[in-house]
């Protein structure tokens, strides 16, 4: 038979008072009582700690070489499909002209 889990007690010692070294101020580790928190949600398998939404953001910043790179990387394609669009109207006139459809000729 299972054991009844006391979730007063668990929360309440959640939280170890062990701090390894090089951790930031504030920052503990989870106690063993802790784990029993988490939680996943069974339709998306979300995760939760302790009935909140465990989220992670990882923000993308590029150095100004970098920014750069991609500007002229961005322009380039842009002069790439305005090339490609101009090959296709001249493509188009040569081949209408031919065939007597409507085209500037």
């Amino acid at each position: 038979m299972t054991e009844k889990i006391d979730w007063s007690r668990v929360q309440a010692k959640k939280i170890s008072n062990e701090r390894p070294d090089g951790w930031p101020e504030g920052v503990r580790a989870i106690s063993q009582d802790g784990l029993t928190l988490f939680g996943v949600e069974e339709g998306t398998g979300e995760l939760f700690w302790d009935g909140k939404r465990v989220e992670t953001r990882t923000r993308l910043s590029l150095t100004r070489p970098q920014r750069r790179y991609a500007g002229a990387i961005m322009a380039a394609t842009v002069v790439a499909a305005l090339g490609a669009a101009v090959q296709g109207w001249a493509a188009y006139n040569d081949w209408a002209c031919k065939v007597g459809w409507w085209a500037v000729c």
